[in-house]
């Protein structure tokens, strides 16, 4: 797909991290492009959620829709790898609000559903893409202000390459990631969402 509007954001990658960025950016006024190398629904891991998230799913808007879809879970148990020993905690111990109660989600649906309420919110979404910025007949089909990389960790990308990698700092990884065939233009800002995801969106919000 050709782009031709410059956009203040683009987010490489439409998992939870980048559609939940996607949401909140584009309820600040910024627009915004994310880009996914696969068709949602997809398969994945990571189904049980934190307490954490729950004021987060109130500022997403999504909340509501939550409670009447998800099995809700009251708590969380750790198993040895022998399953011989256990210990279980209990969010209401410490937790005594609604966000007691946090979710157990098929995450193909769910992710689905963030990366449509980021569209619902107004960002762009292209899904099975390829790229951020490219050349195209000497012209950028996209000229972004912030490319904030949503991927999952280096190590992850590089597990079964059946090769060391030598390890690349955040800019390098994203800019290998979103296959950016030009050096980055002058001022363009490289985020990663490999820190707690409430930062990279202050950062995000505010530089645009």
């Amino acid at each position: 797909m050709a782009h031709s509007k410059k956009y203040d954001v683009i987010i490489i990658g439409g998992g939870p991290a980048g559609s939940t960025a996607a949401t909140l950016l584009a309820k600040n006024g910024h627009s915004v492009l994310v880009l996914e190398k696969a068709k949602f629904p997809r398969d994945h891991v990571g189904e049980s959620l934190l307490p954490f998230c729950y004021s987060l799913f109130e500022q997403l808007g999504i909340l509501d829709h939550m409670k009447k879809t998800y099995v809700r879970k009251p708590g969380v148990r750790f198993l040895d790898s022998d399953g011989n020993y256990s210990t279980t905690w209990c969010f209401g111990h410490v937790l005594h609000g609604p966000d007691s109660l946090s979710f157990h989600v098929p995450r193909g649906v769910f992710d689905q559903m963030l990366l449509e309420n980021s569209r619902k919110h107004g960002a762009m979404v292209e899904e099975e893409g390829d790229g951020v910025a490219r050349e195209h007949e000497g012209s950028r089909l996209v000229d972004p202000e912030t490319v904030l990389d949503a991927g999952p960790p280096e190590p992850e990308r590089q597990e079964g390459r059946g090769e060391e990698q030598e390890p690349e700092d955040g800019s390098a990884a994203a800019r290998r990631r979103s296959h950016v065939r030009r050096p980055p233009s002058p001022g363009l800002k490289i985020l990663t969402t490999h820190v707690p995801l409430r930062f990279v969106i202050a950062v995000s919000s505010s530089s645009g």
